[in-house]
């Protein structure tokens, strides 16, 4: 099996697992959306500090404007993705997470040209 199977299920697993506790936490531990959002970004912090231990970190001079438009997207999704936690089941907001795959095919091939095979 290739590499970038393996990685894109353990992926996958690992978006799902996350899923389910963060609708676990919603449910039974943590009642205010904003206050979930907050800390689990909050706690992203400590396993950032050590990609540059782990991995060799260079200064992207050239593209910073499109780290900080993914960073914003990727904020913007998550708040979503945290209200909608908290309004519907898991069965029912995970198969809308699943869309995803959908629009970044869908924009793929009309803004980078992409093609996909038959």
């Amino acid at each position: 099996m290739q590499t970038y199977i393996i990685f894109s299920l353990l992926a996958a697993l690992g978006f799902a697992l996350g899923g389910l506790i963060q609708k676990f936490t919603s449910k039974h531990k943590i009642s205010d959306p904003w206050t979930l959002f907050f800390y689990s970004y909050l706690t992203y912090i400590p396993f950032l500090l050590f990609y540059p231990i782990i991995f060799k970190i260079s200064f992207p001079s050239s593209g910073l404007i499109f780290i900080f438009f993914y960073a914003l997207m990727f904020t913007l999704g998550n708040l979503f993705f945290v209200n909608a936690i908290y309004k519907m089941d898991a069965s029912t907001f995970a198969p809308f997470f699943q869309l995803q795959s959908a629009f970044i095919a869908i924009i793929a091939f009309v803004f980078l040209g992409e093609r996909f095979p038959v």
